[in-house]
């Protein structure tokens, strides 16, 4: 049987301008922006990236053996109830359908760094200041019933190079996100289906570059994909 949502979105097109126009739809400053990673491996194309990085958004084909993995690692963690100013990020449980692009989006843009660039008075400003204290259920309640955060992703999401597909059309695709956070530079693996965010063991010292540690975290999550399917991966980064 199939699940029953409240809300359903327009999935989003893996496309750095989609992307980009979204962040600054709901508050980021143009200064910050999506752009793709060119490779996990290739030190030039790796140099291609602007730095500094303030996280990565995932894109891949969610198999099988990828579903087992994930099921498999989460069997034994809690149920996340984090909330309010110590809580180490900001994560949510996602309860929008076909939206995991967005919730890559939300938690990319609301940890580490990154957070600091949200425009004061802007959708998500708003939206962070009123769910900081939440519970996770309060949390997914409050961001679906926000009608400036819709209006924004709905606008953003017709965009791109393909028809966007219809409204609650199933997608085999999924965004997870890895960000560092604010408090000790540890970084988390961030998936709304998930449990809660993931502490992924791999923290930063004061001022190192996030992306090549992050790059070996997403290594390991492709290891756990079926060989030869296509993923994606793109960076949300300072703009040039």
């Amino acid at each position: 049987m199939a699940t029953e949502h409240r809300k359903v979105y327009i999935p989003l097109e893996s496309n750095p301008e989609v992307f980009t126009e979204l962040i600054h739809k709901l508050g980021v400053a143009d200064n910050v922006i999506v752009q793709d990673v060119y490779s996990l491996d290739d030190e030039d194309l790796i140099a291609m990236t602007p730095r500094p990085v303030y996280a990565l958004i995932f894109n891949l084909i969610s198999t099988e053996k990828y579903q087992r993995w994930r099921d498999e690692d989460e069997k034994n963690r809690p149920v996340y109830n984090g909330k309010g100013e110590s809580e180490e990020v900001i994560w949510f449980e996602q309860t929008i359908h076909n939206a995991c692009g967005f919730y890559g989006i939300l938690h990319s843009i609301s940890n580490g760094p990154a957070a600091d660039h949200i425009r004061p008075h802007t959708p998500l400003d708003h939206f962070l200041r009123k769910i900081i204290h939440l519970d996770r259920d309060a949390r997914t309640l409050a961001l679906e019933d926000n009608d400036a955060i819709e209006k924004a992703y709905s606008e953003a999401a017709v965009q791109g190079d393909t028809a966007p597909p219809a409204i609650g059309e199933e997608v085999d695709y999924h965004y997870i996100a890895f960000v560092p956070n604010k408090h000790n530079n540890k970084i988390f693996l961030m998936d709304g289906v998930r449990k809660g965010p993931v502490d992924t063991g791999v923290a930063l010292s004061p001022e190192e570059d996030f992306l090549p540690k992050a790059l070996g975290i997403v290594k390991d999550a492709v290891s756990h994909i079926d060989g030869g399917v296509k993923f994606s991966l793109m960076a949300l980064v300072q703009a040039p």
